[in-house]
């Protein structure tokens, strides 16, 4: 087998496609209570809280607690693979796809774009740091804030670099491989070539449940906000059901066709500076009698961050995959061959083999990576 795979990713970081893609939804799911997401609240609630700091629940304390040093030691564990496979390795291309491969199989990746902007908003929202309060509430948030912008700064800009290196390449042959499967099938069904492995099954039934999950994910918060904000949400469907509108523009194919549209707006905005931009092209449009009191419910804007958030949270094991398949490519394997081999590392018997060793030799590693 590919041998940077096997240096550089343990095989539980190697689940089938199927379950990684459910393991970085409930790790969104988790990542998102313990940072509190502003998402889930509105901009008043949280100046309120400003003003007025909640009693901060231990269990949420000591979790936070918790998150950030097993974060921590899988970032120094990641480190020190990036720089073992640069120390070893032979030629440039080599270390840059140890590299690559790192930062697309951490655990830490998923935590991370779940926790983006989440301060980001809160101080948006409040105007200042959310550090008042007493000794618990400041600790509590500073290990938050902590968290947050160390798995940023660390992981966000280079899994950028990851996607437009790698991913679209992997992507491209997976969707070969996938198109050769479908062609073929009546040549197989008639000569009986039926054993085989087949690409197609797998990324047809890790689609089918990405859509369910996501429309889940993003429904939940919905749901989640019209419920603890009734007058709010009765305020939004008289404002001309703007909620709904807003709810029905998160369908995965909006959401990657806006952000596609606002990363062409940046780069326009940067070839033409004498043009005149909207300062904060994310921000959609809001009903004015709503204005002072944002939500998901009011806010395209923050609609859009939400829907991206999930969205890219749960593509990130179709990146890694795109991303394994397209360094063996670049390193000379046969496209074909490539994704047979990805694929069938990913087979239930072989990840079951070295699940139950794994979680012997390393528990917290395996609650970190499904939590």
């Amino acid at each position: 087998m590919f041998s940077l795979e096997n240096v550089l990713v343990d095989p539980l970081y190697r689940p089938p496609l199927s379950l990684a893609i459910f393991a970085a939804a409930l790790k969104y799911i988790t990542t998102a209570w313990v940072l509190d997401d502003p998402l889930l609240k509105t901009s008043a609630t949280l100046r309120k809280e400003r003003d007025r700091p909640p009693d901060v629940k231990v269990s949420r304390l000591l979790l936070r607690v918790i998150f950030l040093i097993l974060s921590s030691s899988v970032l120094f564990k990641d480190v020190g693979l990036v720089i073992h496979a640069i120390r070893t390795t032979k030629g440039t291309l080599r270390w840059v796809h140890a590299a690559v491969i790192v930062i697309a199989f951490s655990p830490n990746s998923v935590a991370a774009v779940a926790a983006t902007c989440v301060a980001e908003v809160k101080v948006g929202w409040t105007h200042g740091l959310p550090l008042n309060g007493g000794w618990r509430a400041m600790l509590s948030e500073s290990i938050a804030m902590a968290y947050g912008f160390l798995l940023c700064f660390a992981y966000i800009g280079p899994l950028f670099v990851v996607f437009m290196t790698h991913a679209i390449t992997g992507a491209a042959v997976i969707a070969y491989a996938f198109a050769y499967d479908f062609v073929t099938l009546p040549w197989r069904i008639c000569t009986g070539h039926m054993a085989e492995f087949w690409v197609a099954v797998p990324i047809f039934n890790a689609g089918v449940l990405w859509t369910a999950l996501y429309t889940l994910i993003v429904i939940g918060y919905f749901w989640l906000v019209q419920r603890r904000y009734p007058e709010l949400a009765q305020q939004s469907k008289l404002a001309g059901g703007c909620g709904k509108k807003i709810l029905q523009e998160q369908m995965p194919h909006q959401v990657a066709a806006r952000i596609i549209g606002f990363v062409r707006e940046v780069r326009t905005s940067d070839a033409r500076p004498e043009m005149e931009m909207d300062p904060m092209p994310l921000t959609g449009t809001e009903v004015p009698e709503l204005a002072n009191d944002r939500c998901i419910l009011n806010d395209e804007g923050l609609t859009l961050l939400c829907g991206a958030k999930v969205l890219c949270s749960l593509s990130l094991p179709l990146v890694q995959l795109c991303v394994i398949v397209a360094a063996q490519v670049y390193l000379g394997r046969p496209a074909w061959e490539a994704a047979m081999l990805s694929f069938q590392e990913r087979s239930w018997e072989h990840y079951f083999e070295s699940l139950g060793h794994f979680a012997k030799q390393r528990p917290l590693t395996l609650l970190w990576v499904y939590l």
